[in-house]
């Protein structure tokens, strides 16, 4: 989760010149995922290192300042990998089951949208930077 909530379906199309160009300039990276945090009512991965996702958020942030992170509600962006939400018991359980070590090449950030069905991606956003931002 870069920037949530963002625009709507019908609101987007006009923002993908500006997203593509602000993600662009990133540079594809490796992440390792073996640690799990919590908000209330979600559980989440966290990605180490956690700077290259801080830093997307933050150009997102520049560019479109009418959606800030999580409404403006939180003042320290916390990157994650949401798992579940639920209660703390039901949380409790999913997290007791996991047993997670991934190394991923992190090369692209998309924009997805909550449906009817669930959330369902959008557009692909290649990072072809050759450097972070």
């Amino acid at each position: 989760t870069l920037v949530y909530p963002f625009a709507d379906d019908a609101d987007a199309a006009a923002l993908l010149p500006a997203i593509e160009r602000e993600l662009g300039v990133f540079a594809p990276f490796e992440v390792s995922v073996r640690a799990t945090g919590r908000f209330p009512e979600l559980l989440y991965l966290r990605p180490d290192p956690p700077e290259p996702f801080v830093e997307m958020t933050e150009a997102l942030t520049r560019a479109f300042p009418e959606f800030p992170p999580y409404g403006g509600a939180f003042d320290e962006i916390v990157p994650h990998i949401t798992v579940a939400g639920g209660d703390s018991k039901l949380l409790d359980r999913i997290e007791a089951s996991l047993d997670v070590d991934v190394r991923v090449r992190v090369e692209r950030a998309w924009l997805v949208h909550d449906t009817a069905e669930g959330w369902r991606r959008h557009t692909a956003f290649p990072l072809n930077g050759r450097t972070r931002a």
